[in-house]
């Protein structure tokens, strides 16, 4: 996902009300995939609706996990402080929310907020959609609501994958940051991204 770092605070599951952070072991983009484990080839079915209430319950299970949390370097909140964050989120109509579905089901969320004048990215897919190029197809569909340029997006250095999904859907690395985190006691180093006027989805 893409999760924001610095400010702990306002975008939970994907990112803090602060920089976006993508959370998403996710290489192939394409409209099928190939489960090597079943030999064969699924189709995929991905779309993106109205984030609802009902799908926390989802979201809040999701960023509970711990490879994910560490991935991108973004702390999990208790179930309490979880629904009072959303709760805010939701209400905000400067956040646009949306739930990612995979063949119908709830596979996480893509966000867009605002966070010091500019407007940033971020996503949380549930571990078991992970590898399945459900990031990069929601991360395509969701640019196509959002008319606003530049847009930018936070990414933990070790969260590798997540910055090929970015520049796979135009973004580009524009810049390095590092700052402390009480929370996880160590600095975090992370790449700021921009997608520019007309950038292009890379093959």
């Amino acid at each position: 996902m893409t999760v924001c770092n610095k400010s702990i605070e306002v975008l939970s599951a994907f990112p803090t009300i602060g920089k976006a952070d993508f959370v998403c072991k996710d290489f192939d983009h394409s409209s099928q995939a190939y489960n090597s484990t079943e030999k064969n080839f699924m189709t995929t079915s991905v779309q993106l609706r109205d984030a609802l209430e009902t799908d926390l319950p989802i979201f809040y299970e999701q960023q509970l996990d711990p490879e994910a949390i560490q991935m991108a370097a973004f702390p999990s909140r208790d179930h309490d402080a979880f629904m009072t964050h959303w709760g805010k989120v939701m209400a905000d109509d400067s956040v646009l929310i949306k739930t990612i579905l995979f063949n119908g089901n709830v596979a996480g969320n893509i966000v867009c907020f605002e966070q010091l004048g500019e407007r940033e990215v971020g996503y949380w897919l549930g571990k078991e959609y992970w590898g399945k190029g459900i990031a990069s197809q929601a991360l395509t569909q969701f640019l196509d609501f959002i008319q606003t340029r530049p847009l930018y997006a936070h990414v933990a250095k070790q969260n590798i994958a997540s910055r090929r999904v970015l520049e796979k859907c135009g973004f580009k690395v524009a810049a390095e940051d590092k700052f402390f985190s009480k929370i996880f006691g160590k600095d975090i180093e992370e790449y700021i991204l921009i997608l520019n006027p007309n950038e292009s989805i890379n093959p």
